[in-house]
């Protein structure tokens, strides 16, 4: 049964993928701030922007034959804490997940390619694979924010 919680998400993911896909917004600093102006909080923006990126870089990444990550991030906050997140159990990721692994196999291509190359993640194993090395697992990314750990809302 979809809730309106549910609901809720999959209309977040998909208006964070709109902004992420302009390339009016190819900046991360202008994404968030394009959210932000569209009514999501500071915190809330961040956290999509940082849930699409990882997301549609993973799904290209496994693409390319990597089927394990890390299951949390780090959230390296403004007042200096470092804050582990699950992304197993947060919905906003498994929805964007499902709808990069859908873009993968049946686009847009260009929304897909605009949104995964933010992706830090892909950036290294690009360079890793370009040098020809062997991708054997990945650490947990890293989202630097600029709010404290208090300000940063948890996603429900």
């Amino acid at each position: 049964m979809v809730t309106e919680s549910d609901l809720k998400r999959e209309t977040e993911i998909a208006d964070a993928i709109r902004v992420l896909a302009d390339p009016a917004n190819r900046e991360p600093v202008d994404a968030i701030n394009e959210l932000v102006s569209r009514g999501y909080s500071q915190a809330r923006s961040e956290r999509l922007y940082f849930v699409l990126e990882l997301a549609f870089g993973r799904a290209v990444i496994e693409k390319l034959g990597v089927t394990t990550f890390p299951e949390t991030y780090i959230l390296d906050s403004a007042d200096g804490k470092e804050i582990e997140h699950h992304l197993l159990g947060d919905p906003h990721y498994q929805i964007a997940l499902g709808a990069a692994r859908s873009m993968v196999q049946e686009g847009p291509r260009d929304v897909l390619v605009g949104i995964s190359l933010r992706s830090a993640e892909l950036a290294a194993v690009n360079e890793m694979l370009s040098k020809g090395l062997t991708l054997k697992r990945l650490l947990p990314s890293r989202w630097s924010s600029s709010l404290n750990a208090s300000e940063w809302e948890v996603f429900s």
